[in-house]
């Protein structure tokens, strides 16, 4: 009898740590690409532009010069959610106290802006991928530089 306490007593005991080990909250298998993303948003800020790839005809460049972007989150792991946005290194695209930024659909390629100098990043893509960035990319639109009509349009930007 003896025998059957001791092997049911370990029986349960199995079970308790198997069932009560932890939270899978720590499990990257139930983190999203969003979450991933906004984590390596947040931790490689600022993104500074490194380049413009596409700039609508007659635009200067350089006039992106400086360009930094800021995200903050708030949480961690399964938590994390994006929160704060900043535009700084370009006095006329610079981001109002209290910007934020969310995502804008299910996916990472849409970053919805508030109270930023446009509405959207379209086009998102951490390079070369989720768990190791080191470049962002992104699209979006100007509807004016500083009161400026030049440069309106669209622009394509690498950050590092």
């Amino acid at each position: 009898m003896k025998n059957i306490y001791a092997i049911l007593s370990l029986v349960v005991l199995g079970f308790v740590f198997v069932n009560c080990g932890g939270s899978d909250s720590d499990d990257p298998a139930t983190i999203t690409d969003q979450q991933k993303a906004a984590k390596a948003l947040k931790d490689g800020s600022p993104w500074a532009v490194v380049s413009v790839d596409a700039k609508p005809d007659g635009a200067d460049a350089e006039a992106l010069d400086g360009l930094e972007f800021s995200f903050g989150t708030t949480g961690s792991g399964v938590d994390i959610a994006p929160a704060s946005f900043e535009s700084d290194g370009v006095e006329a695209l610079a981001s109002d106290p209290g910007a934020t930024w969310n995502w804008d659909g299910a996916g990472i390629g849409t970053i919805k802006l508030n109270h930023a100098f446009t509405t959207r990043l379209t086009n998102v893509q951490v390079l070369p991928n989720l768990d190791a960035p080191t470049s962002v990319k992104v699209t979006f639109e100007l509807a004016s530089i500083g009161g400026r009509t030049e440069g309106v349009g669209e622009y394509t930007v690498t950050l590092e």
